[in-house]
């Protein structure tokens, strides 16, 4: 049980929080953590405190509470992490380069005595590296269900090099994960989660390793899957992406994302026949020969027809005629500036 100083002097109040060998003075990013060698110690000089506050004239009100779990590994990472109690999300970001790997082994340590349901990770610009992996590998989070690795208010192209390890090593520490947001410089080899049902890749560009490594995964759990291949990068690895979503083991995957598709009737060719369980495909990019579009829509109209919603960048990359032509062959054809972008923030805003 930890005890609260209130020191209160007119409209000025300072909060100091006791137990054990640990003081923690003020709140949030000016909160200040001192650990003491033992409880006497830490004892000793609080009366120190107490005896300058009284003769300062400040009032002094004590409570008792019961510190949430984590409180004082929270307390001393207050300028990069902050926790939302009644969300159970824990928002990280690296705001020091040099210092951004060392302080991995204490945000994760927090992040195991708080037990998040969602875990976010930003840079700003500090990147954390294999660090982050390897410790989330070894130490286990088993509450978090939902991981977002993106710094929303950068483009994709200024976090290219942004980075958290083999993302294989960040599932295996995430056995409950149900989604994740995952941008820039983004390593994967083959593995396997149970639980994994919505994830979003996202590089400028998504690596060809990455991609290919994807082929190998089993998420028997998986129902969205969304891929960008590019940002402002001169090509991405459509071909790789089109054998990948072939040879996934998913088999309960359903809606399908590809952005960044430099050649969309090729990487349609390469994808056809699509496998029997997809409901919803959405491709952007180039379509730079109508003509190669309308034959592939053609060739495979049965089988594209399948689908619930088949959504390509019609309006901006197709003529009037051309336009007419494709949503006649394909009546569950779509724009795909009719349908929301799954790859911005407002995609894990909720989580």
């Amino acid at each position: 049980m930890a005890t609260v100083y209130q020191f209160l002097n007119g409209p000025s109040v300072l909060r100091l929080v006791h137990e054990g060998a640990t003081l923690i003075t003020g709140e949030g990013e000016d909160a200040v953590v001192q650990r003491f060698p033992g409880a006497e110690a830490a004892r000793e000089h609080l009366e120190r405190i107490l005896q300058n506050r009284r003769r300062s004239g400040y009032r002094i009100e004590t409570s008792a509470t019961e510190l949430p779990p984590g409180q004082f590994e929270l307390a001393e990472l207050a300028e990069n992490v902050a926790w939302d109690e009644a969300r159970r999300r824990m928002v990280v970001t690296f705001k020091s380069a040099l210092a951004a790997r060392d302080l991995v082994p204490a945000i994760v340590d927090a992040a195991a005595a708080t037990r998040p349901i969602c875990l976010r990770v930003a840079c700003d610009p500090g990147s954390p590296g294999a660090a982050f992996a390897a410790a989330v590998r070894a130490t286990t989070l088993p509450t978090v269900r939902r991981f977002i690795f993106d710094t929303d208010f950068q483009t994709l192209t200024r976090q290219r090099s942004n980075a958290i390890g083999d993302l294989a090593d960040v599932f295996a520490g995430l056995p409950a994960l149900e989604s994740a947001f995952l941008s820039g410089e983004l390593l994967l080899r083959p593995c396997e989660h149970p639980a994994l049902r919505e994830l979003w890749l996202l590089g400028d560009p998504l690596l060809p390793s990455t991609v290919s490594a994807l082929a190998r995964c089993s998420f028997p759990a998986l129902t969205r899957l969304g891929l960008v291949l590019r940002s402002d990068h001169d090509d991405g690895p459509a071909a790789q992406a089109a054998r990948a979503l072939r040879s996934l083991a998913a088999p309960a995957l359903r809606t399908v994302a590809v952005a960044g598709v430099d050649d969309i009737p090729a990487f349609l060719a390469l994808l056809t026949p699509l496998p029997p369980h997809w409901t919803e495909l959405h491709l952007t990019g180039s379509i730079a020969d109508e003509h190669a579009l309308l034959t592939v829509l053609e060739q495979h109209a049965v089988d594209l027809s399948r689908l619930t919603r088949l959504a390509v960048p019609l309006c901006d990359e197709l003529s009037s005629e051309a336009d007419e032509r494709a949503r006649k062959l394909l009546p569950n054809l779509l724009d795909s500036e009719e349908l929301r972008d799954p790859f911005l923030p407002a995609t894990y805003e909720s989580w």
